[in-house]
């Protein structure tokens, strides 16, 4: 993996969807340099990121059918998160929110 994710550069769009959801979820573009190898393997120019709540047990489910998973798991104090590769070859992150982000 390139770099980190608090180094890497970004742009933020945040569209809450109400004003419940907006103490506890939201939604995020984050944009990445053209040269960019997060998204490796994948040849994608882009990554879809999903919320999770129990990100080790879903990875482990995932594996248990067979999905194509990446072994890593990144721990940061916003949260945890881990990766797989869909059928068509594009990668998808999974984050599970750190105990800042589930507390409203």
């Amino acid at each position: 993996m390139a770099s980190s994710l608090m180094l890497t550069a970004r742009l933020f769009l945040v569209v809450p969807v109400s004003e419940e959801e907006r103490k506890t979820a939201m939604t995020v573009w984050s944009l990445f340099p053209s040269d960019t190898e997060y998204f490796d393997p994948s040849k994608a120019p882009f990554m879809i990121n999903y919320r999770v709540e129990n990100l080790v047990g879903f990875l482990e489910q995932l594996r248990s059918e067979g999905v194509e998973v990446d072994e890593r798991v990144e721990e940061y104090d916003y949260g945890r998160f881990g990766w797989l590769m869909d059928p068509e070859g594009n990668r998808i992150e999974l984050w599970e929110p750190g105990t800042s982000f589930t507390k409203g």
